[in-house]
């Protein structure tokens, strides 16, 4: 059995490639006898929008930092990635089509990440695109813990659009996805509830502890990280009011310092994670690196500009992990002075039914890894 994986695997962020990485490891453990790999696939506007990166507004133009953690990612995917012998880089439909079919798989895993972007994206074609699989009909279809957060509600008004995108979804032969919010979205598209299954965002379910390169770095105070810039300023200053030393997320700093290594080894940004003892971000993978590699505490930051409602991916997840408390609602306003005080406080009284949650979360993925494994 030939299998592929169809998902953002050279988007210049850990998050994706790392994903993308635990999802193979993932099936290639539930099939060892089938040929797992990553279809080499990305749109053409995922390039521009990844290498447009790299250029600056103001002296100096060329950003050489981010030209470094691109390289860093690639060395990855070249050594822990099993891709598709041929690659495909296109945004036309038919000839995305064409790619896949030429490569004799027998199932096609769509996801993880925010594969079904329900908004007009940077990554991806208008949908549908090539990743609902239409008019792709001699193969297993399944979405692999996918998601379409965050949903933009204009997008859900065009019933025309809408309709195509349910027909190709219900087309599939399992679906699973990682977040209420893509549930809730498929509903309304009219896809029917009981065949949409919850599945864990795959990188819970690593131990990313074979991965993990410690920095050349001492640690002489506590390390307290902020991946949202909004709010950095003053976050940074209760942060060292306390005694932490700041971790900028943006460019893998400390106090203002590059960490050696960090930027140019996947490996070493994980062991950024995993020495960071406070962590608030509004990012999805950087929460979950941190409470599984550190335990440490993780503020989770909702913007109101990002999700209109309260309802992003990070909410979800938190809330299943029993630590809703822990995300800030962001409206534009200042850090309260008591947040750090009282997420502490939430942190103590919930951390010691964390490892018992994600279990439970685990449990969750072993139901639908072998429901799936029965269907193909």
């Amino acid at each position: 059995m030939k299998i592929g994986i169809l998902t953002y695997h050279r988007v210049v962020n850990d998050g994706s490639v790392l994903q993308a990485y635990c999802v193979q490891k993932a099936l290639s453990r539930q099939f060892p006898e089938a040929k797992v790999e990553i279809i080499d696939y990305s749109p053409s506007i995922l390039w521009w929008t990844e290498n447009l990166k790299i250029i600056s507004k103001r002296p100096p133009f060329i950003k050489t930092a981010t030209i470094t953690k691109m390289k860093s990612i690639q060395n990855f995917i070249n050594n822990y990635l099993v891709l598709s012998s041929r690659s495909c880089s296109t945004d036309d439909l038919k000839e995305s089509v064409h790619f896949i079919e030429n490569q004799g798989y027998d199932a096609i895993f769509v996801g993880s990440d925010t594969v079904w972007e329900a908004r007009y994206s940077n990554y991806a074609p208008v949908p549908p695109n090539i990743y609902y699989l239409p008019n792709l009909n001699s193969v297993s279809k399944i979405s692999y813990a996918a998601s379409a957060d965050p949903i933009n509600p204009d997008f859900i008004s065009d019933k025309k659009l809408s309709q195509k995108i349910a027909n190709y979804i219900k087309d599939f032969d399992h679906i699973t996805v990682r977040d209420e919010t893509t549930t809730n979205y498929l509903n309304k598209l009219g896809v029917d509830p009981k065949y949409i299954h919850f599945m864990p965002d795959p990188t819970l379910q690593y131990d990313f502890e074979e991965l993990v390169q410690q920095p050349q770095i001492q640690k002489k105070r506590p390390w307290a990280a902020i991946g949202f810039s909004e709010v950095k300023k003053s976050a940074a200053s209760q942060f060292n009011q306390k005694g932490y030393d700041i971790v900028d997320l943006d460019d893998f700093t400390l106090n203002g310092n590059l960490i050696p290594g960090a930027v140019q080894s996947v490996k070493v940004r994980l062991g950024v994670f995993a020495l960071l003892d406070f962590l608030i971000t509004d990012r999805f993978h950087s929460s979950i690196f941190t409470l599984k590699l550190a335990g440490s505490p993780v503020v989770f930051i909702e913007s109101s500009k990002k999700w209109p409602e309260q309802n992003s991916k990070g909410r979800d997840l938190f809330q299943r992990m029993g630590l809703e408390e822990m995300v800030w609602r962001y409206v534009g306003q200042e850090v309260p002075k008591n947040l750090i005080d009282r997420c502490m406080d939430n942190w103590e009284e919930r951390r010691y039914d964390l490892d018992k949650n994600i279990n439970l979360l685990y449990q969750e993925w072993v139901r639908q890894i072998n429901t799936i494994a029965e269907k193909i």
